[in-house]
């Protein structure tokens, strides 16, 4: 195999010019500790011209003092490094020097970015990927953004077309919804209350507010029986375990949004500051039904008793018009006390004639839902 011969041209180029560098960098250096041009010319066997011209050319008196301090660090270094015999107490000086080198570092890393983590390791240490995502393991009930939007893509995944109509009319003020049993009603209403959440999580990607109405707000599931009520909350907890292997706890879920949104180059969060907000899980106890305002979903409120006194207490933690209300049951009998919140008797109920209105209530008028007269949704 022929072998291509050396050049011994090129190679006196290459140590000339790895010579120039070496005298460019000591003389540069002898400068910063005070040496005059003439004396730095005479040490290194240089014309003055020379010497002059790198100056002027490189500007040495621009560069900033932790660029000054770095040389003199590393001239030490090297001095110590070619010592002979190098010594342990040699050593631990060394040590010491290449730790005020990596400060150095920090600092010119500081300079330019501004980030408090450039400066200070323990703070990089905190703000690093590996940290975060251990901090985010040990969160109670966190999801990330990739997480809220992989449960949104699921939800939509496994809906019916009659469900897709429900959530196309999730900002109704107010939704009553008839329906025959075993449609998967609670399944849906469980994942509709946390996929509303998720949408108001994501739309505050790149913005710094969001309006009232665009915020995420509580959800309340009012039931017949506390076993009902925490079977929402069975729906719920599953379903985020499955989609994204978090588990959520507590009796009343509390979904922390500190940190949702990720920082940016400058350190800055790309999305609004969140207000924790919770899912309550309540039976028809009109005793332990109030003091909360948000989303509500009253789950078989056609077979509850006392269903007058109940909705006086729910209507009572939907009063802002940012809160939405969501009714839905099998069908009863016309004699419960529901029957006339439905057929809207209770609206016109008091009313000048002139006033009342009538409610179309027929199957072929509800089947793709309505408009009633009082505003709500059937």
């Amino acid at each position: 195999m022929h072998l291509a011969q050396a050049n011994p041209d090129s190679e006196e180029r290459a140590v000339s010019r790895q010579v120039g560098r070496a005298q460019r960098r000591e003389a540069r250096s002898l400068y910063w500790r005070g040496w005059l041009l003439t004396d730095i010319a005479d040490e290194l066997a240089l014309n003055y011209n020379t010497v002059a011209s790198w100056k002027n050319r490189d500007r040495w008196d621009d560069d900033p003092p932790i660029k000054i301090l770095e040389d003199r660090l590393e001239a030490k270094i090297a001095r110590y490094l070619d010592k002979e015999p190098f010594t342990a107490g040699d050593m631990k000086i060394v040590d010491f020097l290449m730790r005020q080198m990596e400060r150095c570092a920090r600092h010119r890393k500081y300079s330019e970015t501004g980030k408090e983590g450039d400066l200070n390791e323990r703070v990089a240490a905190r703000n690093d990927d590996k940290a975060k995502a251990k901090r985010a393991d040990k969160r109670r009930n966190f999801l990330t953004l990739e997480q809220w939007q992989a449960l949104l893509d699921d939800f939509h995944d496994r809906n019916f077309e009659y469900q897709e109509l429900w959530w196309e009319h999730r900002e109704e003020r107010t939704r009553k919804i008839r329906k025959s049993r075993q449609v998967g009603a609670t399944w849906y209403f469980a994942r509709e209350a946390l996929a509303k959440v998720a949408e108001a999580v994501l739309s505050g990607v790149g913005k710094e507010k969001l309006a009232l109405d665009e915020v995420p707000r509580n959800q309340i599931f009012l039931s017949a029986s506390e076993r009902q009520a925490l079977k929402f909350r069975r729906e719920i907890v599953g379903w985020v375990r499955r989609v994204t292997g978090v588990e959520l706890k507590g009796k009343i879920i509390m979904l922390d949004f500190v940190g949702q949104y990720p920082e940016d180059e400058e350190g800055e969060a790309t999305g609004p500051a969140l207000d924790q907000i919770g899912f309550y899980f309540l039976s028809t106890n009109s005793a332990t039904a109030q003091g909360e305002s948000g989303d509500l979903y009253f789950d078989e409120y056609a077979w509850v008793h006392g269903f007058a006194e109940l909705n006086r207490v729910a209507s009572a933690m939907t009063t802002h018009k940012i809160y939405k209300e969501t009714y839905f049951s099998t069908p009863s009998v016309k004699t419960h006390q529901s029957y006339e919140f439905w057929s809207g008797e209770e609206w016109n109920k008091g009313r000048p004639r002139a006033n009342q209105r009538p409610f179309d209530i027929s199957y072929k008028t509800l089947r793709r839902g309505a408009r009633m007269p009082d505003g709500s949704w059937q």
